[in-house]
């Protein structure tokens, strides 16, 4: 009888079929094996991690251990991390439960926030307060969502003016330091912000918005 392939995953018994997992930095190899072990152990009880048994595991063992927060199991803060190790132990190097790790993830999502916006009561209501040099500025920050310091650092070239893509916005460094991809709201408004370029004669590399000094606006 052919011996089957082992891979040494730290302290411990070796787990068949690790080695089928693709490569990955060693410190997250390492960590999903810690992981795929302790899951194993608590589903084979004890037993001798062999290939026919873990292959008998069902996925109902699976849900049970990602949902269950006892000893020895995962817990609410590093599910997701057991989540990925098993889906790549099971599914990559053992060819099991393919699609159902991707219905746990959708099944546990939860419902995205309404976010509350101005009515058109209180926009007019604003408008009317708002010195005439602002509220091009005003209404840019309702058409996009951009946060104050995203505004603020906005250039020319990051929003596009022109094409399929008009109106798309490019913000640099966001919240946390991450760029994104957003766009405006209506192409109205962005046939609007095309126009002011023009008339202004900004360059790509020109602030979108500046004082009346030519200087960037602060957030704080």
């Amino acid at each position: 009888m052919r011996k089957r392939k082992l891979m040494k995953t730290g302290r411990g018994d070796a787990t068949p079929g690790f080695d089928q997992i693709p490569d990955v930095k060693d410190r997250t190899l390492k960590q999903y094996g810690t992981h795929v072990r302790c899951f194993l152990r608590n589903a084979l009880k004890g037993r001798k991690m062999t290939r026919r048994r873990i292959e008998r595991i069902r996925w109902e063992q699976v849900l049970a251990f990602l949902g269950g927060p006892g000893k020895g199991e995962a817990g609410k803060g590093d599910r997701r991390n057991y989540r990925c190790a098993l889906k790549a132990y099971f599914t990559t190097a053992l060819g099991m439960f393919e699609g159902e790790f991707g219905k746990l993830r959708a099944g546990k999502r939860l419902p995205r926030k309404e976010k509350d916006i101005l009515d058109d009561e209180e926009k007019d209501s604003l408008w009317a307060v708002l010195p005439e040099q602002f509220r091009f500025l005003f209404d840019f920050m309702l058409g996009s969502g951009l946060r104050v310091q995203e505004l603020c650092d906005l250039r020319v070239g990051d929003v596009v003016l022109e094409g399929k893509a008009m109106g798309n916005i490019f913000v640099r460094c966001g919240k946390g330091g991450k760029s994104r991809l957003t766009t405006l709201t209506t192409m109205a408004m962005a046939e609007k912000v095309a126009g002011y370029v023009r008339a202004e004669g900004l360059e790509a590399n020109d602030r979108l918005f500046t004082n009346r000094f030519g200087e960037p606006y602060r957030s704080g």
